[in-house]
């Protein structure tokens, strides 16, 4: 009897003991669960990216991705901080490092887009200085648009993005010819003007050539006059942005 009192004992000692271990592993994942540094992390980051405090915001996705250095999510809303600070380069290498799968075709498309926009405003910023590079980021921004819409046919945004970056390219490429067409006449004209000095000019041909002069100064203010009216024109149209950052699920 006494037997089997101590193995009963010894049984309900074992149970209790089982009871007390399963209670603090409950209790250690409530704590873990609970105190998510990466979690905080984000729901601050995108705290300070609505106040507009992208700096701030692009600080903490960074202790974020320290832990979590392939989280999409995390990845995407530096990109869209980078963007909003202006950060054009940073922000597409952000959006380089998200990896979508087929199943999530909406990031993907998302991301494609925000990519596009940020390799569009590169060449914005590059026209006036290096209208080739300009040419290339635009060509880039297409080319990120159709994955866009690849991704999302819907998109109607990266459409009306696609086709006005298309315009760009257009005009960009047109005001490139003129410059050169401008630049082979301003050589013409030196080497007909050096002509013209070694030999004596008639009067009547001089009168004829101020007249030209005239008109060609004339043709230049009314073609410069009706760029910048295509200019207002163009400014009435604004590429489409929508860089906001993901919610944790």
């Amino acid at each position: 009897m006494k037997g089997m009192e101590r193995g009963h004992f010894a049984t309900a000692a074992q149970r209790s003991f089982r009871f007390q271990t399963l209670r603090l592993l409950v209790a250690t994942t409530c704590c873990l669960a609970w105190l998510n540094p990466t979690r905080d992390r984000i729901a601050d980051g995108n705290h300070l990216f609505k106040q507009g405090k992208f700096d701030e915001a692009i600080s903490k996705y960074g202790e974020a991705l320290v832990d979590d250095p392939d989280s999409p999510l995390l990845n995407f809303n530096m990109g869209d901080a980078n963007y909003k600070a202006g950060k054009y380069a940073e922000a597409m290498a952000s959006y380089s490092r998200v990896r979508g799968g087929d199943d999530d075709s909406k990031r993907t498309a998302g991301t494609a887009y925000n990519a596009a926009n940020a390799q569009y405003r590169l060449g914005a910023a590059a026209e006036a200085e290096k209208p080739q590079d300009a040419l290339t980021a635009y060509a880039g921004a297409l080319a990120a648009y159709r994955r866009a819409l690849g991704a999302d046919p819907s998109e109607q945004d990266a459409k009306f993005n696609y086709e006005f970056v298309s315009k760009k390219i257009e005009d960009l490429k047109k005001k490139l010819e003129e410059q050169k067409q401008q630049q082979q006449q301003d050589q013409k004209d030196q080497a007909d003007q050096q002509k013209d000095q070694q030999q004596p000019e008639q009067p009547d041909q001089k009168d004829q050539n101020q007249q030209d002069k005239e008109q060609q100064k004339s043709d230049e203010r009314k073609k410069e006059q009706e760029q910048q009216q295509e200019q207002r024109q163009e400014q009435k149209q604004h590429l489409v942005q929508r860089q906001e950052p993901e919610q944790q699920g």
